[in-house]
């Protein structure tokens, strides 16, 4: 199955998602600074486990986070949450990404003991494999098969695969696939590795999640929703796709210079027509000069290309692209 067989966007739901993935990969290609701290680390941990409506307040999670003696399964789960979300936000990770990995991070959270070791443990994956979580883990690993197989194949590439592929494998992980528990746990830390395989390292400081937890309603009636199958998919790529475009922003925005007071008695101000030309291109980028001239229709081409001279040399907008295809991006 490809994504688009299942994926029915009408023509505007489409257009939109292109410019949005374009202005991600835009984001991705800029080589601003990453430099997630532990506070960093933390505020996606408090993110998804809000989304994944944990019956604990933020200052009893943080609580079992700190206390090493409290080996009580809850106790268990939050401190190897932790510490594998640490390790997908850590500045040189393995991408890669099989079946095993999947399996791989079930075992981790969900295994007996007290370890929360981030070792990879090949004969406890096969063992699970084997069936020592359940009966349904043999069902769970061949539809995990199929599933991965499909991703991988839809992409005609073992290294690379698009955005609306990544939306749909993990709703269909959540929804199809029959482990016995923590599918929506282990999807929270697939997306995080596969957007990193895409190159979106800026989610070390600007998970979706954080995006996410914004909004659970909306989360939730995207992902689990009763809708059927193909409308509830395509409800769920569109979310998926715009959270992570919001993420990407609030990434670009840290590193945005302060826009100057409005102040007539400054030289570095900037005029109206200015702060009209970066707010449209805020909301609608990416945007080339003919949408923006068409927008303010009363000023002329010359006007606005001295304008977007201004706005980049001063930092707060960055081109893409050559000649008439030259669109512009809001730093």
């Amino acid at each position: 199955m490809k994504a688009s067989d299942k994926v029915h966007l009408s023509r505007v739901q489409r257009v939109d998602i292109e410019r949005q993935v374009r202005y991600v990969d835009f984001v991705s290609r800029q080589g601003f600074p990453i430099t997630p701290g532990s506070d960093d680390v933390l505020a996606v941990f408090d993110a998804t486990m809000l989304l994944l409506n944990a019956d604990y307040t933020q200052g009893q999670l943080h609580a079992m986070l700190s206390d090493t003696d409290d080996n009580s399964s809850q106790a268990l789960f939050v401190r190897r949450y932790h510490n594998l979300l640490s390790h997908l936000l850590a500045d040189d990770i393995d991408v890669n990404f099989d079946e095993s990995r999947v399996l791989e991070y079930y075992q981790q959270l969900f295994a007996e003991g007290t370890g929360t070791t981030l070792s990879r443990t090949r004969t406890a994956i096969a063992s699970l494999r084997r069936g020592v979580v359940a009966r349904e883990s043999y069902t769970a690993s061949r539809e995990l098969s199929e599933l991965v197989e499909w991703l991988l194949v839809s992409s005609n590439s073992a290294t690379s695969f698009s955005l609306v592929d990544v939306a749909v494998f993990l709703y269909r992980f959540v929804r199809e696939t029959t482990l016995p528990q923590g599918r929506e746990e282990v999807m929270q830390l697939l997306m995080l590795l596969m957007l990193r395989r895409l190159g979106y390292n800026w989610v070390r400081l600007s998970a979706p999640a954080i995006v996410m937890v914004e909004d659970r309603v909306g989360y939730r009636r995207a992902l689990l929703s009763d809708s059927d199958a193909q409308h509830g998919l395509t409800n769920w790529v569109v979310y998926f796709v715009h959270a992570v475009y919001e993420a990407a922003k609030r990434f670009s925005a840290k590193h945005a210079p302060v826009l100057p007071p409005k102040s007539v008695s400054h030289k570095t101000v900037l005029n109206s027509r200015q702060r009209a030309i970066l707010d449209y291109i805020a909301v609608n980028q990416p945007v080339g000069v003919a949408a923006i001239v068409k927008h303010l229709h009363k000023e002329s081409i010359n006007t606005i290309k001295k304008d977007l001279l201004h706005l980049r040399k001063l930092g707060y907008i960055a081109p893409d692209g050559v000649l008439k295809g030259t669109v512009y991006y809001k730093i």
